[in-house]
């Protein structure tokens, strides 16, 4: 009978390759975003300093909502960065047997799952395939 499973190593191949691509993808999202937030911040300063002369600031809300929107993109293009190393990581990891390299991607993994849990495909995924990588890891 034939076992319908795929191996550990396959999940953990096929995990590490989507961490590499999703890596590379939403890091140059992320830095799009955030340059384009980044712009709209800078161009409101002037009125700012206006305003705040004035007394009166109708600026302030989009500002504020600017430079947040900028914030959450510079954390998520990290976590991206992260992403993409625990992918590379656990692929060499996996290739030259060096668990401690493999154990290091396992780890920067868990950050960009956690931060995009309102989209939980991306913490379904990383729980699946993360039960596979750790029978891997206890096989190598």
């Amino acid at each position: 009978m034939c076992d319908k499973n795929p191996p550990p190593e396959t999940w953990t191949l096929i995990y590490s390759i989507i961490c590499i691509v999703l890596g590379v993808i939403l890091s140059v999202v992320f830095i799009y975003f955030g340059l384009e937030e980044q712009e709209k911040v800078d161009n409101l300063k002037p009125f700012m300093e206006i305003a705040y002369a004035v007394g009166y600031n109708p600026y302030e809300k989009q500002y504020r909502k600017s430079r947040a929107i900028a914030a959450v993109c510079f954390a998520g293009f990290v976590c991206a960065v992260f992403y993409l190393f625990a992918g590379i990581f656990m692929l060499i990891g996996m290739k030259i047997k060096n668990k401690v390299l493999f154990m290091i991607g396992k780890v920067l993994s868990y950050f960009l799952p956690i931060l995009s849990c309102p989209a939980v495909v991306l913490l379904v995924v990383h729980i699946i395939c993360i039960l596979q990588i750790c029978k891997y890891a206890k096989r190598m």
